[in-house]
């Protein structure tokens, strides 16, 4: 099995959105992808496109949080079965926007935000089996979750907790004389070539 390994390690932009398409395109022949997310969120606009973009691949998708999916970040939690690495924080909020303009333009900008908000609390609510409104309401005071209160609300599957990894050196022992001197051998040839 080719697994394939899509990033997301930033503020979400269009460019993230050209990177994401970037990495499908090198991952086009792998069997399932994982998406890793490590960011604390960004343009909704952008996050939809990757969204769909994502989803286009149609190969089956593990998303793993490495740190942080704040806002829009946590919104791409729903593409698949879903870890959160402990710890890790994972929040939700109501869209925002810096609409300027007239009258007008702030009926639109937020007739706008009110589309978005039912879109990404109907698909939170799929994700977790918790009630549109109290999803809703979570958004609303801004939810801050930790992993373990974020798969107890069913944002994530599972849990993981940080293993850490022993270096193993295999083959022969050296004296500690021929290593010593071998690193001094390394040390003099660096300088040389500096010089």
């Amino acid at each position: 099995m080719n697994e394939g390994q899509i990033w997301i390690d930033e503020e979400i932009t269009e460019d993230t959105y050209q990177s994401v398409k970037a990495q499908l395109i090198n991952n086009s022949a792998a069997s399932d992808l994982t998406l890793h997310i490590a960011s604390p969120g960004g343009s909704v606009y952008a996050g939809y496109k990757i969204y769909h973009a994502i989803k286009a691949a149609k190969k089956p998708i593990k998303v793993l949080v490495e740190g942080e999916a704040m806002s829009m970040a946590s919104f791409l939690m729903v593409l698949g079965s879903s870890k959160a690495c402990n710890p890790s924080r994972i929040m939700i909020h109501l869209p925002k926007s810096g609409v300027e303009g007239t009258s007008a333009d702030m009926i639109n900008g937020a007739n706008e935000l009110i589309k978005i908000e039912e879109e990404m609390a109907q698909e939170y609510s799929k994700k977790t089996g918790i009630p549109i409104d109290k999803i809703k309401a979570m958004m609303a005071k801004e939810t801050y979750m930790t992993a373990q209160e974020a798969k107890d609300l069913g944002f994530v599957d599972e849990v993981i907790s940080n293993t850490y990894l022993k270096a193993v050196a295999v083959g022969k022992p050296m004296k500690e004389k021929n290593l010593a001197q071998k690193a001094l051998a390394l040390a003099n040839a660096a300088l040389e070539s500096i010089g």
